[in-house]
């Protein structure tokens, strides 16, 4: 996660000291989960929300894993971050709205109303629940399989190895139940497949740029 912790100029997540000393990146999806890695608790210290609190969201690891339902501020360091696509996808928003009013333009994926209000959407949410829902009858199989592994693997380590999985593991966007889309209407997703290694929304579809990479 460490190479997407500043880009462009902007920060995502933070780096604090452990208690050992050791210095760790904390990744957006860990801010304000409620198990602070950090010897002073930077990871947990702008948490909590009051009447001043501009933009609030359900924090989605605290709902997926330990369900808890914790509001939580969106703060600027946890907006638009990408996905740690080396585990299972999960956002710092159950809903997602951690992805809107990007700090960063050139993560901007397009602008729609989100809740009646027009804001900015990172570019990976465009197209990302059509893109991703083709690819999970294939990936079913094999997660199912990795799962039964890592369960027997989880019964045989210490109890800081486990605290470990339980960050690294768990929480995939296909176990959020309740996500129908970011955009009002879904309008995000309204994508189209003009072959089979591309997909894209249909805004982009004839605009004299070519998008997928076959040119189709």
């Amino acid at each position: 996660c460490e190479d997407e912790a500043t880009c462009g100029g902007f920060s995502y997540g933070l780096t604090c000291e452990r208690v050992s000393g050791e210095e760790i990146y904390v990744p957006v999806h860990w801010i304000c989960n409620g198990q602070s890695g950090c010897r002073d608790e930077e990871d947990e210290a702008d948490c909590r929300t009051d009447n001043t609190s501009h933009q609030t969201c359900i924090q989605y690891y605290r709902m997926q894993i330990r369900e808890e339902e914790v509001e939580v501020p969106i703060l600027d360091y946890t907006r638009c971050a990408a996905f740690d696509v080396a585990q299972e996808i999960y956002p710092y928003c159950k809903s997602f709205l951690d992805q809107t009013n990007c700090n960063d333009p050139n993560r901007i994926g397009g602008y729609c109303e989100v809740g009646g209000v027009l804001t900015s959407i990172s570019k990976a949410m465009v197209c990302y629940h059509v893109d991703h829902e083709e690819h999970d009858d294939e990936h079913d199989d094999e997660h199912d399989e990795e799962h039964e592994e890592d369960h027997k693997e989880e019964n045989e380590e210490d109890h800081d190895e486990e605290h470990e999985d339980d960050h690294s593991d768990h929480g995939s966007r296909r176990d959020n139940d309740e996500y129908h889309g970011l955009c009002d209407g879904n309008i995000e997703n309204i994508c189209f497949s003009p072959s089979e290694s591309c997909v894209v929304h249909k805004h982009k579809l004839c605009d004299e740029i070519n998008d997928c990479p076959d040119g189709s």
